[in-house]
Parts: structure tokens; C-alpha cells; sequence
């Protein structure tokens, strides 16, 4: 039995590494050629577009370039680069936070402004029948967050602040994971170079969304758990349900990365069994779920009410499924149908739930009487989702066309307007792109081939959160921006793809030499 439970894991290591790899390798080939684009004055306008002719060549110099930093990376401490970087990415940040407005727009500006309301005793955003947070109560999470920064200085700079505080926190936990991981110091300073060169995360101080601080809660939450996995102290384990409790607390779809802790302790499980897993694992499941419904009956206290179920989750689905003509956004991405269900049944959450089913039901058969239409749907609703190298983190900043946002230097101007700097941006993150998405596959498939039986489960978090992230986004609403993290999280396999290229061609080198 033993021996089963065994293959049964190897199975499931293989097969995770299989299908990271080939999804890396799909949207390495296909961005050399197509690339998604996201207009600035378009709300949720998505196009895709031919790359322009000098992209290879530029391609070819980027890549030569990143090679010829080896030397470079071989004699500096990865110590030193990092606190380069993270005082180049403060004089960044702050550059940015005294020269834009502190608007914010959409959903951040309803949570935020409910956090204020609640902080002066004004509940109505969540006992008013289609205010915001009546009809959103998954985001009492976050408003709680921003609760707390408001007590401390009503002010969203402080957000914004406080999110360039999570954005250097997750580049060090990342570069963390690398020295546990035992990378060696040149893999560790690419790794660092990935991770800050990933700008799209550093835009997204921002987007006060929660986001950020939810990467930085399950980063912290594997970092623990790497800890648990070597001594087998529980309370380590504990502190990994915990900080995935925070974190889907924050941002529910967060549950994808609790399911990767779980899936990496089920693969753990299947080698070597022991009871304290079996306790850890149970731990999360109740952190994950139960946090949630401590944060919903605490509110209904505070308000002396039982809180509405909200927009109901199947709408999410439906939403993720359909395809409006009457808008500029491909199919399957924000459309509205989620904040109109309600109103158009009278906040009655059954009949809204039943007709989010009837409408998926026409979806689904939709899909089946049209084969080639629903290939067509779902590639590029995976396309644009996985390719956009923004993620929107530009177009979810300040915006001067639709709610007057201004920003105050030409830089900020060209950048936020979508002109010469959004372009040159967007270009420049499309070479990122195609480099992380190519060296992570080309070390998937290198630990598919050579993998060692001892080889530790953690390492696999970032391939298995990619695949929960894929699967997850496949059938509910999309969007860019909820997938910049999967893309963050590969940047260790990156990094060592890069030096397995590198010793391929010193291996090479030294061989035509003799």
C-alpha cells in the first residue's frame, strides 16, 4: 500500500510539472507572434495585437543582455542587489505617490469609502438593499483592512503607501523562498531581477483591492509552511492556516493558493505519512472557511442584523461564460452582469440566483450546438487573460477621461494617458513576459525529465497555483489583473531556467574547446 500511495504521488508531481510546463510553453510560442492590449480610454476594452517586426530583434538583444549579466550576478551578494533594488524600488515609489492624485475609482473607491462610513457608524453601504456592500459581503475582508488604515490616517496615500510596504515585503519572501530553496547566489540574483523587474506589481500600489497585501498573507503562509515541512513543529503549521485564513479573508480567490498548500500537503501526505500533516491540513480548511464566517457574523453584530447573501457566486460563472455584443470587452470578462442580476430581480437573491442558472444553462448548450464558437470563446477568453503583459495595473491607476484622476509629471502624463510611455511599458513587459514564461517551462520540463524522489513538494507551489489559477479563470469572470500573481510566482522557475541555460552553454563552450 505503501508503494501505492508512493506512485500515486510521483503521479501527481509528474503531472502538475507536465502540465505547467506545456502551459509556459504554449504562451511562450505564441507571444512571439500576438500579444493582447488593453486601450486606456476603453473600459474594459481588450484587442489583441500582431507584435511589430523589430519585437525579435529586441527580443534577441534582451536576452543577450540577460545572459551577459552572469558574470555580474556571480560576484555580487544577492544581499547587496536586493537592498539596491528595494531602495531603487522606495525612490520609485515615492516618485510616484507625491505626483498622482489620491482618487480612486470602482470597486476600491466603494470599499474604501464604506470603511470610512463605518468607521464614523454609518452602516448603510451594508444594510441599504442594493448598496455596495450589501450586495458584495465577500469584501468585508477587505473592508475591515482598510478600516484600520483609516483609523490610522484617513487618506488613501496611506493605502498606497502600505501596499509599496506589501510589494517589497513579497519580493523579499520570493527571494526568500529562493535561499531556502538552496539556489545558488547567481540563480537567487536573477530571481531578484525577475521579481523587480516584473513592474506590473510595483504599479499596483495603486489599486487598493487588497491584492497585494493577500500575496504578501500567502507568501508568508508558504514560508511557514517550508518551515513545518522540515521540522515538523506545529506551530509553524498553525501559522500557515493562519495566514491563509488572512488571506482569503482579503481576497477570496485566494482560496486557489490555500488549495495549492493543501495539494502540496496531500502530495507530502502520499510519501510519508504522519499525523501532524493530517492536523495542519484540517487547520487551513478551518482557517479558510471559517475566518470568513467569523469577519460575516461579526459584522452582523455590528449592524444587529443578519447580512444579505449578496450578487449570488453562480452570476460570477455566468459572467465568465457569456459574451455581450454590446461591449468592447472580449467574452468571459467583466461585462456587468454581476451588478445588474440583483436590480433586475427586485434584490430577491433566489429569483437572481435561478435566472444566473438559466442564463448559464443557455451558455452551456450554446457551447455544445457550436463546437468551433465555443473553441473560439474559450481561446481567447485564456489568451487575453494570460498574455496582456500590463495585467492592467496602468489602466486600473489614476484615469484623467473617466473620473478626471490627474497626474502631475509628463512621465505620469504619458504613462496614464496611454501614449509614448504606456507603449514603450507595455513592449518592454511583453519581452519580460516571454522570458519568464520561457524559462520557467524550459526548467518544468527539465524537473519533469530528472526529478529526484526526494525532490520537497514546496518547490512545486508556484506550477500548482499556476495550473488552480488557470482552471479557476477558465470558467469564472477574468480579467488580466487577477492573474498577475501566478505570473510573479514563476519567476523562481525562471531564474533557474536562466542558469540552466547558462551551464548548457558553458557545457557546450568547453566542449567545442577540446
Amino acid at each position: 500500500m505503501r508503494r501505492f500511495f508512493n506512485y500515486l504521488g510521483q503521479f501527481g508531481t509528474y503531472l502538475v510539472l507536465l502540465l505547467a510546463g506545456l502551459f509556459c510553453a504554449f504562451f511562450s510560442f505564441s507571444t512571439l507572434f500576438v500579444t493582447t492590449f488593453i486601450p486606456i480610454k476603453i473600459s474594459e476594452g481588450v484587442l489583441f495585437q500582431v507584435n511589430p517586426w523589430y519585437f525579435f530583434p529586441c527580443l534577441l538583444l534582451f536576452l543577450w543582455g540577460l545572459l551577459r549579466l552572469a558574470p555580474i550576478f556571480e560576484r555580487i551578494s544577492d544581499k547587496q542587489f536586493f537592498r539596491f533594488l528595494t531602495i531603487l524600488y522606495i525612490v520609485m515609489g515615492a516618485y510616484l505617490l507625491f505626483n498622482v492624485e489620491g482618487q480612486i475609482r470602482a470597486d476600491a473607491k466603494h470599499v474604501y469609502k464604506a470603511a470610512l462610513a463605518f468607521n464614523q457608524g454609518d452602516f448603510e453601504s451594508l444594510t441599504t438593499i442594493g448598496a455596495y456592500m450589501y450586495r458584495n459581503p465577500h469584501q468585508l475582508g477587505l473592508l475591515s483592512l482598510e478600516r484600520i488604515y483609516a483609523a490610522i490616517l484617513p487618506t488613501t496615500y496611506l493605502a498606497f503607501g502600505m501596499n509599496l510596504v506589501w510589494t517589497l515585503t513579497n519580493n523579499y519572501l520570493i527571494w526568500r523562498l529562493g535561499r531556502t530553496w538552496g539556489f545558488s547566489q547567481l540563480a537567487r540574483n536573477y530571481l531578484l531581477f525577475f521579481s523587480f523587474a516584473f513592474l506590473p506589481h510595483f504599479f499596483f500600489i495603486l489599486f487598493v483591492y487588497g491584492s497585494t497585501v493577500g500575496l504578501t498573507a500567502c507568501l508568508l503562509a508558504l514560508t511557514f509552511y517550508q518551515t513545518f515541512a522540515r521540522k515538523e513543529q506545529l506551530r509553524y503549521g498553525f501559522l500557515t492556516a493562519l495566514f491563509l485564513g488572512l488571506a482569503c479573508v482579503i481576497r477570496n480567490n485566494y482560496m486557489i493558493f490555500g488549495l495549492t498548500i493543501l495539494g502540496i500537503l496531500t502530495l507530502s501526505i502520499l510519501k510519508e505519512f504522519t499525523w501532524k500533516k493530517v492536523l495542519v491540513g484540517i487547520s487551513c480548511i478551518i482557517c479558510m472557511v471559517g475566518m470568513n464566517k467569523a469577519v460575516l457574523s461579526y459584522y452582523e453584530g455590528v449592524i444587529g442584523q443578519e447580512i444579505s447573501p449578496g450578487t449570488p457566486k453562480i452570476a460570477y460563472v455566468t459572467m465568465g461564460l457569456r459574451d455581450d455584443p454590446d461591449r468592447k470587452t472580449l467574452g468571459g470578462w467583466y461585462d456587468g452582469y454581476n451588478t445588474k442580476i440583483l436590480q433586475r430581480n427586485n434584490f430577491n437573491e433566489e429569483q437572481a440566483t435561478e435566472m444566473a442558472k438559466r442564463d448559464l444553462r443557455k451558455r452551456i448548450v450554446t457551447f455544445i450546438k457550436d463546437p468551433i464558437y465555443a473553441f473560439r470563446f474559450f481561446f481567447q477568453k485564456i489568451y487575453s487573460t494570460w498574455t496582456e503583459p500590463t495585467f492592467q495595473s496602468i489602466w486600473t491607476g489614476p484615469n484623467r477621461w473617466e473620473r478626471n484622476q490627474e497626474t502631475f509629471t509628463p512621465l505620469l502624463q504619458s504613462l496614464y494617458e496611454g501614449r509614448t510611455a504606456y507603449r514603450i511599458f507595455h513592449f518592454s513587459m511583453s519581452l519580460l513576459l516571454w522570458t519568464i514564461y520561457s524559462f520557467a517551462g524550459l526548467y518544468l520540463f527539465h524537473l519533469f525529465r530528472k526529478i529526484q524522489p526526494d525532490f520537497p513538494s514546496t518547490q512545486l507551489a508556484g506550477a500548482i497555483f499556476l495550473m488552480g489559477g488557470f482552471l479557476f479563470h477558465l470558467i469564472w469572470e477574468t480579467k488580466s489583473q487577477y492573474v498577475y500573481m501566478y505570473i510573479l510566482l514563476l519567476t523562481p522557475y525562471a531564474a533557474q531556467g536562466v542558469e540552466l541555460t547558462l551551464s548548457y552553454l558553458n557545457k557546450k563552450k568547453k566542449a567545442n574547446r577540446t
